[in-house]
């Protein structure tokens, strides 16, 4: 079964009970490709079951979402963590949201929040971490058209610790239906959609920029060492008597000694030297 938001839909009604009656917390990771509007989901979600909910609780990084948690006061709030593919690789994330799930476990699940997570897919989180989502869902969308979530319940077999994800059921009056994809036909409020970009764009150019300053030093660094390997080359030829074995020949061993190198890299000063001694006429 598919369900168009809004108005009513029965999988959030799940999930505003879920933390305010049964006292558990909610933790969702979203998944799906760039612009197919897997955030707007996650955001139009939060709005829906947060009243408190806004900009604030939309977070990029680490000691954003801790922030963001470290405010909650009642029982539903709701934190929407963005980009993560953005800014971390899939290791990185790994190992971030097994921490940060776990701070969320350890220090505020008494307050039942639900935090929604947006990964480019669920490799990206620890495997650790997945065994403590309630759920999975995958964003898609065609053109131009409304955004579709399908919806999976992370169930975990604690025996065999294999993991199954099952369409959740819900009780429609006297039935249980099996519901699979919620149609989001809803943006998130114009006034909080214009501020969720702009924080975007300067999140984004601020990776930009962090990007640019790490080439910018990778570049240097490998000039430093060009520089280096070629001073190196020099000592050798200019006191060359003292880096010649036994034989007469410029020797790695010595070199490696002398200069503190390993020694794949004497041998390559070594060869180098040798080269150019040959070139000067006394190799």
């Amino acid at each position: 079964m598919t369900i168009t938001y809004p108005p009513k839909c029965p999988i959030f009604k799940h999930i505003w009970n879920r933390t305010h009656n049964y006292k558990k917390l909610w933790l969702q990771t979203t998944t799906g490709n760039s612009r197919e509007g897997k955030t707007w989901c996650n955001i139009t979600m939060g709005e829906h079951l947060d009243k408190r909910f806004n900009i604030n609780k939309i977070v990029f990084t680490a000691k954003e979402f801790m922030d963001a948690v470290s405010d909650m006061r009642v029982a539903g709030e709701c934190v929407v963590f963005s980009e993560l593919g953005i800014a971390h690789s899939s290791r990185q994330w790994q190992s971030l949201s097994n921490l940060l799930t776990n701070e969320v476990l350890q220090t505020i699940g008494f307050i039942h929040p639900i935090i929604l997570f947006d990964v480019p897919d669920f490799s990206y989180v620890d495997s650790q971490a997945r065994k403590i989502m309630n759920a999975l869902t995958s964003v898609t969308r065609r053109g131009n058209g409304p955004s579709k979530m399908w919806f999976y319940m992370v169930h975990v077999d604690r025996k065999k610790g294999e993991m199954y994800y099952p369409h959740p059921r819900i009780l429609m009056g006297d039935e249980q239906v099996s519901v699979r994809s919620i149609v989001f036909k809803r943006k998130p409020s114009p006034k909080l959609l214009k501020e969720f970009v702009a924080k975007e764009e300067d999140y984004k150019e601020r990776i930009k920029n962090k990007n640019r300053n790490i080439i910018k030093t990778m570049s240097e660094d490998n000039t430093d060492k060009a520089k280096s390997l070629t001073d190196m080359i020099e000592t050798v030829i200019e006191n060359a008597d003292e880096y010649r074995n036994a034989k007469g020949r410029i020797d790695s061993y010595v070199i490696q000694t002398k200069l503190g190198l390993s020694f794949q890299r004497s041998y390559q000063v070594k060869k180098m030297a040798e080269l150019k001694l040959h070139n000067m006429g006394k190799e």
